[in-house]
């Protein structure tokens, strides 16, 4: 929260619930605070991770099993408090000299489950390239990199390339010279 407020956030807006030993959505015990969190503060959006941290294995159980009992606790917490969600989830490590694949890692169910995945490539020039790792299953306007703020309230900015703004990306804000003027803030005021 002071974070939030040094940097001119709105601390009524965002909440940051943190559990460095993770949570067992798979106990009642964890669903119970989870779902007390999520009933005090009715976020529009919960970004959540490492995903390996919001449950654990049981005895002589394979990874289907979790993951599946995850993620049918996390669609019920969705439907109950409407809430959008990010997961945080990690990529395999590359092996024998192979490029590392960005697609989820462990259970298939982390491949099928989700409306869209992404993945975060680093570049050269130390931008992050916004890859996808299986098919949207809805229209989205990511943007296409992401690249470390020097000045200003974020970390990372957005690019999309020009040719999204006939999509109806939504624009950034007065840094991007590329966005159509009908997107462009009234005068006087600044779009972050």
């Amino acid at each position: 929260r002071r974070l939030a407020r040094d940097e001119g956030w709105d601390p009524e807006r965002l909440r940051l619930w943190h559990m460095p030993a993770g949570i067992d959505l798979r106990t009642v015990a964890g669903r119970g605070e989870f779902g007390a969190v999520l009933n005090a503060h009715r976020p529009d959006l919960v970004c959540m991770g490492p995903l390996y941290k919001s449950f654990a294995s049981k005895p002589r159980e394979n990874y289907e099993d979790g993951a599946n009992e995850v993620t049918h606790e996390l669609d019920s917490f969705r439907t109950r408090y409407n809430f959008g969600l990010v997961l945080e989830h990690h990529a395999p490590k590359g092996s024998g000299g192979a490029k590392r694949t960005l697609e989820a890692f462990g259970s298939s169910v982390w491949l099928r489950w989700p409306e869209l995945g992404l993945g975060l490539e680093r570049q050269k020039d130390k931008s992050l390239k916004v890859t996808r790792w299986r098919q949207d299953r809805m229209e989205t306007f990511w943007p296409h990199t992401l690249e470390r703020c020097d000045v200003g309230k974020w970390p990372f900015e957005g690019r999309w390339p020009t040719e999204a703004w006939s999509h109806g990306a939504p624009w950034l804000g007065p840094q991007d010279s590329e966005a159509p003027p009908e997107l462009a803030p009234p005068p006087g005021e600044e779009w972050i």
